[in-house]
């Protein structure tokens, strides 16, 4: 004999359901903002206020691919007073409106020079190790050993040079394939 479940008696289950939705659409109409209180967001605020909004940008309606185009790009990655600004550049919000070829460069030049840092480190997972393939500039996925220095690197954990020069070593197949893959798409 199989046990009965106890039935949901009434309404009581639907009228939760129905307030939880309620409460889900007066909260997203409170956080709304339009276009133009995003573009002046992108331009102001904190780091983080201005990620946010330029990620809403990049992802609402109709985005604007002039705003995401090679003068954005160059502009975020000049800027090494803000890393998590410059990280931004790397992400398929970005990416997705144009081959990276800025983006590569750049971590060619950082990762092949004298001093490699935990943040070119980061830089490199966020670009090279994201979902999206090779039209978004993604190289391949991510290895143990490649996950523990980008956890490190991302805490703040001891750096020195023998940890850049091995991340360079174990990079240099991956760095020499973006560099043939740039030149073939020039």
């Amino acid at each position: 004999m199989t046990a009965r479940r106890p039935e949901l008696a009434g309404f009581g289950p639907h009228v939760a359901l129905l307030a939880l939705a309620a409460l889900q659409v007066v909260f997203f109409g409170v956080a709304h903002r339009t276009h133009s209180e995003l573009v002046a967001a992108s331009r102001e605020g904190s780091e983080h206020e201005r990620l946010a909004a330029l990620h809403v940008l990049a992802n609402r309606g109709e985005p604007d691919a002039a705003r995401f185009g090679p003068a954005f790009v160059a502009e975020l990655l000049a800027d090494d007073a803000r890393p998590i600004l410059r990280r931004f550049a790397f992400t398929n919000d970005v990416c997705k409106f144009a081959f990276p070829a800025l983006q590569l460069e750049w971590l060619l030049a950082r990762l092949g020079g004298a001093e490699v840092l935990p943040g070119h480190l980061l830089d490199f997972v966020v670009q090279c190790r994201k979902v999206g393939g090779e039209s978004v500039g993604a190289a391949s996925s991510m290895g143990a050993l490649e996950a523990r220095w980008a956890a490190r690197a991302a805490v703040g954990g001891g750096w020195d040079a023998a940890d850049g020069a091995r991340v360079r070593a174990h990079l240099a197949p991956t760095l020499s394939a973006i560099a043939e893959n740039l030149e073939s798409k020039r």
